[in-house]
C-alpha cells in the first residue's frame, strides 16, 4: 500500500477520534505511524502492514483501554446533602416532634426533622 495512502487513513482515524467520544479509532492511530514509519525505511508488503496495524491496535486495545477509560470516567462529586450525610453535626436550635430544627454540619446550617426531641447543643 501506497505511504500516501496510509496517511489518508491516519488523518480520517484521527477526524473520526475527535469528533467522537467513545475511543473509538485512537487505537489504531499509534499502529498505523508505525506502519508509516516502516514503509519509510522499505518495508512493501500489504500483508506485513495489515498485520502490523491490526496486531498492534488490538494489543493497545487490550492493554490500555481500562486505564483510558478509567481516567475519563467522570468523578461523582457530592455537592448537596448528600456530601453530609454521614458527617455529625451540632444542633443549633431545637428540634421538637411538629417543627424543624437547625444543626450545623461542616460551618453550614441544615433544617432537620427528627423522630424524637433534641436539645440545642447535642451533636
Amino acid at each position: 500500500m501506497d505511504v500516501k495512502l496510509w496517511i489518508v487513513i491516519l488523518v480520517l482515524a484521527i477526524i473520526i477520534e475527535l469528533i467522537s467520544y467513545g475511543l473509538i479509532s485512537i487505537w489504531f492511530i499509534p499502529s498505523i505511524i508505525l506502519t508509516i514509519i516502516l514503509k519509510a525505511f522499505g518495508l512493501n508488503n500489504i500483508y506485513i502492514e495489515i498485520m502490523i496495524v491490526l496486531s498492534l491496535s488490538t494489543v493497545l486495545l487490550i492493554f490500555t483501554r481500562p486505564l483510558v477509560v478509567k481516567f475519563l470516567k467522570p468523578q461523582n462529586i457530592k455537592t448537596n446533602f448528600d456530601r453530609i450525610l454521614d458527617m455529625k453535626g451540632k444542633i443549633i436550635k431545637k428540634v421538637n416532634l411538629n417543627d424543624f430544627g437547625i444543626v450545623k454540619v461542616d460551618g453550614k446550617e441544615w433544617r432537620c426533622y427528627a423522630s424524637k426531641e433534641i436539645e440545642v447543643g447535642k451533636i
